[in-house]
């Protein structure tokens, strides 16, 4: 999403994975490779900010279905 606001982000992450016991999230450092891997936090979301590497705000999280 194109928002750092943890209502539209982190918050709907974790209801869809309270919600569903057929979804599970990825690492996604398991999926991307290079420069991006410095932008993936602890939890494992691809987030991007202003402030690092002037890029626009963007939060990206990898979901699958077992």
């Amino acid at each position: 999403v194109c928002t750092t606001m943890r209502a539209e982000n982190e918050e709907v992450v974790t209801d869809v994975l309270q919600g569903r016991a057929d979804v599970l999230r990825q690492d996604a450092r398991d999926v991307l490779s290079g420069a991006a891997c410095a932008f993936v936090d602890d939890a494992g979301a691809l987030r991007t900010q202003p402030h690092r590497g002037g890029l626009d705000g963007f939060y990206a999280v990898r979901l699958l279905r077992r």
